[in-house]
């Protein structure tokens, strides 16, 4: 069934330089790629069209390698490690509810990374990547037919270490670095014409020094004020007294005036400096197997089966305050390492049957699909969250350090079925018209225990259908107009860091979605032109949404997971290409996204003196607000990005030099979920970014290209995520995008490469 996909095809991830998820960033339609206030850099989350990924739950917008869904961890959104854009055939970015047709049932859409499997030609190609930032990068693929026809690999490997742009002047170590290496190994076996059987396996070590997270300001009133959120009227009776004087050195006023000269430092480093207690780290650990068979019973039925066993283990320590005050730090010197935040294992297996039917009217597919995602053992980290007290008793903040412990396991099983049916061959009249329906049914359930605020456990059970319906029309040979209505569904979960006997766990969301478009490849002239152009309306309710809580009984800071709201979401997408001649090609895509929601109850656990609801009520514990004028978070109103590929008209003798530029612009975004505009820092302000590239392939007709590149070309400061936590801990820090990164790439090919 056409749906509005993005692809981009290995060449195109080449020339635009997009060698990680977050280089996606701007230039799909309707595409949000950031940390999502997690302030790990490896954790880039997928919003698409204002859905995606929420924390602890399964993933809005799920990623899948080689028809596979990568794990995801549960202390962070993200889906894999790094590295997984090495040697990839393309990458599809689908929108809208899925599930119907293959894989995972998801509310937001799908990320498709296919890799290029094993073929029957012998070659392959190493190449290497100097940048500043001492950026140094080794990459290799061999092709190698083992026997012609029957069985052959493909081998690709890749290592990247580059130095950090963000310097921590306490910690003397540049935050924002890279250092992985990857790999990945298929193996294609061709027994009979009628069997195919193809496994991959992958591998990716990381490790890092952390994000350079900037601290943006410090809630000195919140904090040690005469009303704080924390402590109540009493002012803050844990970490200062408001009763003595200015000379004592535990008052209150010693602590404001401490805090308020920390945000001062910091704000004087600017944005590629910072001051940290924390020794970050960012270790990810990864690797997986996925085994595809398939076996043509009939030259009009195939039996797929795609099975897949998965290892994940993540581990980090982030100082997420920005400052050297242990005020809000997810890790502890010397003692983070001794355990893994995230180490679970992941198996799947999916059962295909597709096939034609009825002299070839009927094209339908049918399956099975099995999920299972488990710790390994209890997962257990020392974690320092916050720290009240002041610098004269800093030495008290020992006392919160202890281990929080959690296990999660997430089971699901599904069944699905898709076919698309040709109504002209009923009608005639109808010729070119197109019928597709789909359903699925899917089953889950998610069990926890956690440590964290005393020992607790918790169960989510949840089914749900996920279904789409649609008609396509060949209107002509080069214009194809279609519309389509479809539901979809996202288990709720277990939320390990609950503070509130009433926030361990969250429900499913639920989305609507209605859509039409056109697709379209004609000539103005002599000129080749593709224009799609696609609008849509999704109702989406029981929308899962997290935010950051505080427990000031246990003096415990945690999180809590919503599953309440409704909103309206609805937009265009445009995605254009012209060639005005042989040489040169121009490109557009735009995405416009219009998001609120219709309603939003929120019954607070803690009061949070000087907030309000939509309506002006007082934000007091216990009582049933409205904040259904809260914006969306990570929505952006407005994408755009538009490129222009030349090639220079040179003799083919010199080989083919090509000139590639780049721009996008990206709105502004809401990152907060209750507090909107009254949390200072939560606006994501809008930027644009330019990328260059000059390739020069075949050079001489040598097997050999090089090229140039500089992304960031302007050198544009902007902002990728906020904590959130100014109303919850107090302080609120940011990450900022890459600063101008430029290189050479050489790449020898061998063989028929």
């Amino acid at each position: 069934m056409p749906i509005f996909i993005t692809t981009f095809s290995g060449a195109q991830l080449q020339e635009a330089h997009i060698t990680s998820a977050q280089d996606l960033q701007a230039t799909v339609p309707s595409l949000v790629v950031g940390s999502n206030g997690q302030g790990v850099r490896d954790a880039p989350t997928f919003t698409l069209r204002g859905q995606g990924s929420t924390f602890e739950g399964s993933p809005g917008v799920a990623v899948y390698l080689d028809e596979v869904p990568l794990p995801a961890p549960i202390t962070l959104s993200n889906q894999g490690g790094p590295g997984n854009f090495l040697d990839l055939a393309n990458v599809q970015i689908l929108a809208g509810p899925q599930g119907t047709l293959f894989g995972r049932n998801t509310t937001g859409g799908a990320v498709l990374l296919v890799p290029n499997k094993p073929n029957d030609r012998f070659g392959g190609y190493v190449q290497g990547t100097y940048g500043n930032y001492n950026d140094r990068e080794l990459q290799g693929v061999i092709n190698i037919p083992l026997i012609p026809g029957v069985l052959s690999t493909r081998l690709a490997v890749e290592s990247k270490d580059r130095g950090g742009f963000t310097y921590d002047v306490a910690q003397h170590v540049w935050r924002d670095d890279v250092h992985y290496i990857t790999g990945r190994f298929g193996v294609k076996w061709t027994p009979t014409s009628k069997l195919e059987n193809y496994t991959m396996a992958y591998y990716t070590d990381s490790h890092n020094h952390g994000p350079g997270s900037i601290n943006e300001g410090i809630n000195v009133p919140g904090i040690v004020g005469t009303n704080s959120y924390y402590w109540g009227t009493t002012g803050g009776a844990i970490g200062c007294n408001p009763a003595t004087t200015a000379s004592d050195p535990v008052s209150c006023v010693n602590q404001a005036s401490y805090l308020t000269n920390l945000a001062a430092q910091a704000k004087a480093y600017g944005p590629r400096k910072t001051a940290l207690d924390v020794q970050e780290f960012d270790d990810i650990l990864t690797w997986g197997v996925t085994n595809t068979t398939r076996y043509q019973a009939t030259p009009d039925t195939d039996f797929r089966n795609i099975a897949s066993y998965a290892y994940y283990d993540g581990n980090w320590a982030i100082d997420s305050d920005g400052t050297p005050y242990p005020q809000y730090d997810t890790g502890v010197n010397g003692l983070s390492k001794n355990a893994s935040k995230d180490k679970f294992e992941a198996v799947t297996d999916e059962v295909q049957v597709q096939g034609k039917a009825l002299d070839g009217n009927l094209t339908y597919t049918a399956g099975t699909f099995f999920f299972l995602q488990q710790t390994l053992g209890t997962n257990s980290y020392y974690g320092l969250s916050y720290c009240m007290w002041n610098l004269y008793v800093y030495n008290m903040c020992s006392a919160m350090v202890a281990p929080a412990q959690f296990t999660f396991r997430s089971h699901s099983e599904a069944a699905y079925a898709q076919g698309t049916y040709n109504i002209g061959q009923l009608v005639p009249k109808l010729q070119g018209l197109k019928l597709t329906l789909g359903y699925r049914y899917s089953w889950d359930q998610i069990d926890g225990t956690a440590l964290f605020n005393g020992l607790f456990s918790g169960h989510m059970r949840s089914s749900s259908p996920s279904w789409t319906a649609g008609l396509a029309y060949n209107a002509s040979r080069r214009l194809l107009l279609y519309g389509k209505v479809s539901h979809g569904y996202k288990a709720g979960g277990f939320n390990t860091y609950s503070v509130y006997p009433n926030t361990r766990t969250f429900g499913p969301e639920y989305d609507t979605a209605y859509e039409v478009g056109l697709k379209s490849n004609s000539y103005i002239g002599s000129m080749p032109v593709q224009f799609n152009i696609d609008a849509y309306r999704t109702d989406y309710s029981k929308i899962q949404r997290a935010a950051a809580d505080y427990n000031p009984a246990t003096f415990t800071e945690g999180a809590v997971m919503l599953s309440s709201a409704s909103a309206i979401i609805q937009g265009i997408d445009v995605h254009g290409i012209i060639k005005p001649t042989r040489l040169l090609e121009l490109g557009a895509d735009y995405g416009y996204t219009d998001a609120y929601y219709t309603k939003f109850p929120y019954t607070p656990n803690l009061s949070m003196y000087g907030y309000t609801d939509c309506n002006g009520k007082p934000w007091l514990a216990g009582t049933q607000l409205n904040l259904a004028c809260r914006p969306l978070q990570y929505v952006v109103p407005n994408i755009f990005s538009a490129y222009m590929q030349y090639t220079l008209p040179v003799n083919e003798s010199l080989g083919a030099i090509t000139f590639y530029l780049h721009y996008s612009y990206e709105g502004a975004q809401h990152t907060e979920a209750l507090f909107g505009s009254q949390q200072p820092f939560e606006l994501l302000k809008s930027y644009s970014l330019v990328n260059m590239s000059l390739t020069w392939q075949r050079i001489f007709g040598k097997p050999v290209d090089v090229s140039f590149y500089v992304t960031n070309v302007t050198g544009a400061l902007y902002r990728t995520t906020n904590t959130d936590t100014w109303e919850s801990l107090g302080v609120a820090s940011t990450l900022y995008g890459e600063p101008r990164m430029f290189g050479i790439r050489l790449r020898y090919h061998f063989g028929d490469e």
